[in-house]
């Protein structure tokens, strides 16, 4: 359980990092980067939900023999990422660099097997009606 909680709250730091960096960068560099009308009100609306996110995940880990049934949806916020990223360079519709699309990837890939793997592994550890 204790690898379970620590990468529960590897991930929660993650998020709140990437939440964060939508509060920091300039509205000119959301402008460059997202195409997004420089009011920058919807990035700093991501940013926003990747830290209540965050702040969700960290209080779960905290509590995790109590809301156990809460971990597997995670594990389920980066895979859909992943397929949202994937669905969009798909379709034709992303125009960023192919360096951050790997990025993207590798990221949303990396956090769906850690996290999911933790979650298999807690379960086989102790079971959830235990």
């Amino acid at each position: 359980m204790n690898i379970l909680r620590g990468v529960m709250r590897f991930q929660a730091i993650a998020y709140a990092i990437y939440g964060l960096s939508f509060f920091l960068i300039p509205d000119f560099t959301i402008g460059t980067v997202f195409d997004w009308d420089t009011s920058s009100y919807w990035a700093r609306g991501f940013g926003a939900t990747f830290i209540a996110v965050a702040w969700l995940e960290w209080n779960i880990a905290a509590k995790l023999e109590e809301r156990r049934d809460l971990v597997w949806q995670f594990a389920l916020i980066p895979a859909l990422l992943l397929v949202v990223a994937v669905w969009e360079k798909a379709a034709g519709s992303y125009e960023g660099s192919d360096l951050f699309f790997g990025m993207v990837v590798a990221v949303t890939l990396f956090f769906t097997i850690l996290v999911g793997g933790a979650a298999w592994y807690a379960e086989r550890e102790v079971p959830a009606g235990a």
